[in-house]
């Protein structure tokens, strides 16, 4: 069987049972998203506008899911594949070899089996650049991380979301300088969860008409001011709400705009943090995408990096040039940068929304690290800035944001390099 595109699409919202705010029965939900994927009669209420213009790349991808993807199946999957796979004997010895079933005490009916990785960390089933599972037997045979990738889930209230994370290059691509700005479509009532009315507030602020800095620093003061537990209820999401509308009255704006006016940022600072964050994460699993950006980034050669004077030289003259005339889409698209964010991380990953909003912060100020470095020398044009800005944003989505474990490592360097506290994370909202 030749290889075609995964096309499969959330389109839910020309289903008409979620255009009449009904839930979907098993059989709709199951026409948008693969078998076994434990929807159930779950209405997927929200899906990202960019989905819409989505297809995989293929092996035409140049950073592939197929390394350290997450490698559980479900048992559906599992049985599904084996019964494809077991009528040819070497097709089943394929199987035995490419899957593990997990011991009793893991083993649920959502979290069967697991793909077996090879000693470079890829799937065993990629083959010259494309699965050879979804080559030989179509996209119908594929588990539900794979055929839902890079989507994501999330699901409360009676109702689901589908959000898309920027860890894979093309819906970096259409998020960061697509035809339209990230922004969730909406079926039938717009009842939303609290999290989603507190994720509404933070977008707000991200779209409001102030340079990126003031913005960062206006979701770090809404985050200090936030109720304790922020999506508790509907009644701690409008106190939310109201503290978002209180920062960005014209007051607050003013005195925001004053206050980064008076951030000293040591670029030398942030370039040595940002340095060891990057050389750090090159010593767990990583893809040949994070190996060349970082070696670019950091102008390694023989294990050796460029003088830390030098990066930071190099990033004043990007972020200059950038904040010129004709430069203005390239700040548009590291806002699309922080909505893309705030759309996936659509269940707050930390235990306060102050947390929650410095991790954003420090996401996208290691983004324009990336890419002003990328970037640095004469002869730049915008559309090599757009560029240097999507390797930046999905590289740091996939190798970084969504390690956890990696994160804590990574705050603690930016802990001993003064990047840490109200004042650190000021300077990183600025820099």
């Amino acid at each position: 069987m030749a290889w075609t595109p995964n096309r499969r699409r959330i389109r839910v919202y020309r289903i008409p049972a979620v255009a009449r705010g009904a839930r979907l029965v098993a059989g709709a939900a199951r026409e948008c998203w693969p078998q076994g994927s434990g929807l159930g009669d779950t209405a997927i209420a929200h899906e990202l506008n960019i989905l819409v213009g989505f297809s995989c790349l293929g092996d035409r991808c140049e950073d592939t899911c197929c390394f350290m993807v997450r490698n559980v199946v479900s048992r559906s999957d599992y049985e599904r594949l084996e019964a494809v796979m077991s009528r040819d004997p070497e097709e089943r010895r394929r199987f035995v070899d490419g899957f593990e079933v997990l011991p009793e005490p893991q083993r649920t009916d959502s979290a069967y089996a697991r793909l077996v990785f090879g000693p470079s960390s890829y799937c065993t089933f990629l083959a010259d650049g494309l699965c050879s599972l979804h080559r030989r037997y179509g996209s119908q045979v594929l588990s539900e991380a794979c055929a839902t990738y890079p989507r994501r889930n999330v699901r409360g209230g009676g109702e689901a979301e589908i959000s898309a994370t920027m860890a894979c290059p093309e819906i970096a691509r259409l998020g960061l300088f697509g035809v339209e700005a990230p922004r969730m479509v909406h079926s039938g009532p717009r009842a939303e969860s609290p999290i989603a009315q507190v994720r509404a507030s933070l977008v707000a602020v991200i779209r409001c008409p102030e340079r990126l800095g003031v913005r960062l620093l206006v979701l770090l003061r809404v985050g200090a001011a936030a109720p304790a537990t922020p999506c508790a209820s509907a009644a701690e999401a409008r106190a939310v709400r109201r503290v978002a509308q209180r920062e960005m009255s014209p007051g607050s704006l003013r005195r925001a705009r004053q206050e980064m006016a008076g951030v000293a940022v040591s670029d030398e600072a942030v370039c040595a943090a940002f340095c060891e964050v990057l050389l750090g994460r090159l010593t767990l699993p990583h893809g040949a995408q994070l190996r060349d950006t970082v070696t670019r980034v950091l102008r390694l050669r023989e294990g050796r990096t460029a003088a830390v004077a030098d990066l930071a030289t190099a990033c004043r003259d990007a972020r200059a040039l950038w904040d010129g005339p004709g430069w203005e889409r390239l700040q548009q698209g590291l806002t699309n940068h922080a909505l893309m964010w705030l759309y996936y991380h659509a269940h707050l990953l930390a235990p306060t929304l102050y947390e929650h909003a410095t991790r954003l912060v420090t996401d996208a100020a290691l983004v324009r690290f990336i890419a002003r470095l990328l970037g640095a020398g004469a002869g730049m044009t915008v559309g090599d800035a757009e560029r240097h800005i999507i390797r930046a944003a999905q590289v740091v989505a996939r190798y970084f944001a969504e390690v956890p474990a990696y994160r804590e490592t990574a705050a603690a360097t930016l802990a001993r390099h003064g990047l840490a506290g109200s004042a650190g994370f000021r300077a990183l909202a600025m820099w």
